[in-house]
């Protein structure tokens, strides 16, 4: 009966997650997935426990989705459907902070675990890396040429988390803090516009 029915339809929006502006947000029925490389994992689909999994096992809490994005053009998708529902999001590159802060109950996690790629030029002595490369995975690249930089001591950790905090490390008396290493980096900004910031160009996003 219509009762019956209503209590089900408030019980579904009850289980869905909810934007900012406190609607609820269908998150797997959104069209523009369909572009997606990458992959999307809801709580009950096979994968999502790997997908959301960070370095600290003590994390209870569990995000509505994780997508896991190939590419800036995955990155645009991901943004333009939290800008349509309003919803907040989570960006996991090794998910090893101690207070497992890309997982979040509201929140999508956008996971870069699949971006891991790393083009060492031995010449120039620099490293072209991926957002989702672990230290571990930069340490094998450019060990091959002899090379080496200031990072921090646990091969799992994500180099973007850790050159956002700074980037301490055992070789930072001598070649200064991850960070301070950086040349250039390409930014995906909120609204979904793509720069390439160094110290002579978008300078006032190279931070």
């Amino acid at each position: 009966n219509s009762r019956d029915r209503e209590v089900q339809t408030n019980s579904e929006l009850a289980n869905q997650p909810m934007g900012t502006l406190g609607t609820p947000v269908d998150i797997k029925g959104w069209e523009g997935w369909q572009g997606l490389r990458g992959s999307l994992f809801l709580p009950e689909d096979e994968g999502y426990s790997k997908a959301s999994e960070v370095w600290n096992g003590d994390i209870r809490r569990q995000c509505p989705a994780v997508v896991e994005v190939m590419g800036v053009s995955d990155v645009i998708i991901a943004l333009t459907f939290l800008r349509e529902h309003n919803m907040d999001f989570t960006v996991r590159s090794g998910g090893h902070s101690l207070g497992g802060f890309c997982v979040s109950e509201n929140a999508l996690m956008i996971s870069l675990a699949r971006m891991r790629s790393v083009h060492v030029d031995s010449k120039r002595k620099t490293a072209l890396c991926d957002a989702g490369c672990t230290l571990g995975d930069v340490d094998r690249e450019t060990d091959v040429f002899g090379l080496a930089y200031p990072a921090g001591h646990v091969s799992e950790t994500g180099l973007c988390g850790l050159t956002l905090g700074g980037g301490f490390g055992p070789l930072y008396k001598k070649y200064g803090l991850t960070c301070e290493s950086v040349i250039e980096v390409v930014l995906v900004t909120w609204d979904g516009e793509v720069f390439r910031c160094s110290e002579s160009e978008n300078q006032e996003l190279f931070w």
